[in-house]
């Protein structure tokens, strides 16, 4: 999650009514709808096996996606297996695998080092507190040295996929993020995981207010990714609203504005 991103209110008027066809593809190679689409087969083995982040998430992470840090970091096993998840994040390689195979394990290895930073700097009371946490601290990443604002934004997950739906799954440990899954990301399943990940997210975003509609944060600050896809954020909202009051707010060109995005870590 990258430091919050503003955008006066022409641009975002501008971004919100620009047309698909100004919207200027980023990665043709992997667009929205177009990942996971092939087989089982024909996605190729994982980057790296998922296996070992799952069992760790199941046994730190609940439901509702909130992180027992405090149970993790007095165990010395637990932080063990997450730091040799984080070696084989740094090891692996990525050479001819698939789109969905890279994908995938760029999610997870984002998840996994905010859950190893956050664990290292243990007690923490909100990542934005902690200096550099996003734009100065480096990470090994499939051999290449990142920050995790390098990883989402500039160099990986956001500058090679042309998939909104990363914001669904990206996980930077606040509480207005959204829920951190028990189960990991995997190439044979990202798209129906990406898909239920925004149904989930965008209806509990979104709600009817009296000056329009209100949404998360995150379709303010990469209003682009959204705009690229659909043309402009309402019509994103409306391929996964189902409330009938919002979408025909949605569908008469309602104002959208953002809520206060809660910083505080997403512990239990």
């Amino acid at each position: 999650m990258k430091h919050p991103i503003m955008i006066s209110a022409a641009a975002a008027a501008f971004l919100f009514a620009m047309p698909p066809a100004l919207a200027q593809e980023r990665a043709p190679h992997a667009t929205e709808g177009e990942v996971s689409q092939k087989s089982a087969s024909e996605a190729g083995v994982e980057v790296i096996d998922p296996a070992p982040f799952k069992a760790l998430l199941e046994r730190y992470v609940d439901a509702r996606g909130q992180v027992d840090y405090a149970r993790w970091h007095a165990s010395e096993e637990g932080r063990r297996r997450l730091s040799q998840v984080v070696e084989s994040i740094g090891q692996a390689n990525v050479e001819g695998k698939s789109a969905d195979a890279r994908l995938a394990f760029y999610i997870n290895a984002y998840n996994a080092l905010v859950l190893n930073a956050v664990l290292e700097r243990w007690p923490v009371e909100s990542v934005m507190k902690a200096e550099g946490f996003f734009d100065t601290a480096k990470h090994r990443v499939a051999g290449q040295s990142l920050t995790l604002d390098e990883l989402e934004h500039s160099r990986v997950i956001r500058a090679q996929f042309n998939e909104p739906r990363i914001h669904f799954v990206l996980v930077c440990a606040a509480k207005s993020c959204p829920r951190l899954r028990q189960d990991p990301m995997r190439a044979a399943t990202l798209e129906r995981q990406l898909d239920a990940a925004a149904r989930e997210f965008v209806p509990a975003a979104t709600r009817r207010t009296e000056a329009g509609v209100e949404t998360s944060q995150l379709f303010n600050w990469f209003a682009e990714d959204f705009v690229k896809s659909a043309g402009s954020v309402q019509a994103y909202l409306l391929r996964y609203v189902r409330n009938t009051e919002l979408r025909e707010a949605l569908e008469a060109g309602a104002p959208v504005s953002f809520s206060e995005y809660d910083w505080a870590i997403n512990a239990r």
